[in-house]
């Protein structure tokens, strides 16, 4: 019974997966999303602590002032932390992307 059942979610998933990219620049421009994504929470959860929590509370919409209250620190220091995570995330993105344009020029030979 469970290999029926199987089959049958096996074949409603290939369905879903034809209907959803039949396109296949859409198919990749998901898998390239998703592999931004994934690189971006890569890339935040390196960062040392009190960067990401800049970088966290600034996503969450916090003025740089407000930053510094909730975190107890001076305005000089959330401006220098939030500079410093922003070069920090610029790099390691900097990083994904030139080896996902690596990727790229080898798959369009």
């Amino acid at each position: 019974m469970n290999y029926i059942q199987h089959e049958q979610v096996k074949g409603r998933y290939e369905a879903f997966v034809l209907r959803e990219f039949d396109d296949v620049d859409l198919f990749w421009d998901r898998v390239l999303e998703e592999d931004i994504y994934a690189r971006v929470l890569e890339v935040v959860q390196e960062l040392p602590r009190q960067y990401r929590n800049v970088m966290m509370l600034s996503l969450d919409g916090y003025k740089i002032s407000e930053v510094a209250e909730k975190m107890g620190i001076s305005l000089e220091t959330a401006k220098l932390r939030h500079l410093k995570r922003t070069e920090r995330f610029i790099l390691g993105m900097d990083r994904f992307f030139y080896y996902l344009s690596l990727q790229r020029g080898c798959r369009a030979r």
